[in-house]
């Protein structure tokens, strides 16, 4: 940091209060357009493991958000000391790995629906998803243990910076999360192209086709830019899309879920699917039940 003039640095918090308050935005915004799709498709089902994790992913997420956004914009004008600070940015790394490993386990749930649960595919995709995040706690330890003795409480900005950081550490903290996205984004495709669908799961696999693009397309790019920051940004730049990938992950998991709860639901009409058929049977059972699948039965379609 010493190589960064007061005005730099002063510029360069700036853009991340401000990006982190952009993803807090989009957060809320997309809470409150989805919240009449929530209470009538999530909370009316059954309580199972899954539906649990992704109400508790959906609110606790906002919750820290507008917490930590307001610790870090410096509005509050509140002197904290260093040690908050340490044990701030421990907890907040912590917390965000926690909240995105539960996202990308749900999403993992759905592969496993779109693969109709092939034994070998879920073992394998399974053992993937532990290594992953093995590996990402493992990596956001070292970051912690390497990096939380440059964090300071600086009364110029009223907020928490680092004074210091090590390229290889924070660079590597993300590449966890990509190699797992990049894995889920090819199991999927490569269902859609190698293996025939049967009539009955077209609509379900049009579905997971579209959210998990998106899904991948938004959380791969903005990991790489991380992890290009990580190597190459000022130590006052590193941390500026951190919180804003959160909300993203948030937002992309709680689409991605809602889609195929209003499939189950509504049927294929009324998720906007293009379909023109005769005969549609909905057979909806537990929410997000690895064994109780949203199975989609259609007869004498037309897609």
């Amino acid at each position: 940091m010493g190589t960064e003039s007061a005005a730099v640095m002063a510029q360069h918090m700036q853009i991340t209060k401000y990006v982190d308050a952009a993803g807090l935005v989009f957060l809320l915004y997309d809470h409150i357009l989805t919240f009449d799709d929530e209470v009538r498709l999530v909370w009316s089902a059954d309580t199972t493991l899954p539906k649990v994790l992704f109400l508790i992913n959906r609110y606790f997420v906002p919750l820290v958000m507008i917490l930590r956004t307001n610790d870090s914009s410096g509005l509050a004008l509140i002197q904290l000391s260093d040690t908050f600070c340490k044990y701030d940015m421990d907890i907040s790394l912590f917390i965000g790995m926690i909240s995105i490993a539960v996202s990308n386990f749900l999403v993992l749930l759905r592969v496993w629906v779109l693969w109709e649960r092939n034994r070998r595919l879920m073992a394998w995709t399974a053992a993937a998803f532990l290594v992953a995040q093995i590996a990402a706690f493992t990596i956001c330890s070292v970051v912690v243990s390497r990096m939380t003795r440059f964090a300071v409480y600086d009364l110029d900005y009223f907020a928490c910076i680092l004074t210091e950081k090590d390229h290889f550490t924070i660079a590597t903290l993300w590449i966890p999360g990509l190699v797992f996205e990049v894995l889920v984004f090819v199991v999927v495709w490569w269902n859609a192209l190698d293996r025939p669908r049967l009539q009955s799961n077209i609509i379900l696999s049009q579905v997971l086709f579209r959210e998990g693009t998106i899904y991948f397309l938004v959380l791969f790019s903005l990991r790489v830019l991380n992890l290009v920051l990580g190597i190459v940004a000022p130590v006052s730049l590193i941390f500026v899309g951190l919180l804003f990938i959160w909300c993203a992950s948030t937002m992309t998991t709680s689409h991605f879920i809602l889609s195929l709860r209003k499939l189950s639901v509504d049927g294929p009409q009324g998720d906007g699917v293009n379909v023109e058929c005769t005969g549609i049977q909905i057979q909806s059972t537990d929410f997000l039940e690895l064994g109780s699948v949203n199975t989609v039965v259609a007869m004498d379609s037309k897609i």
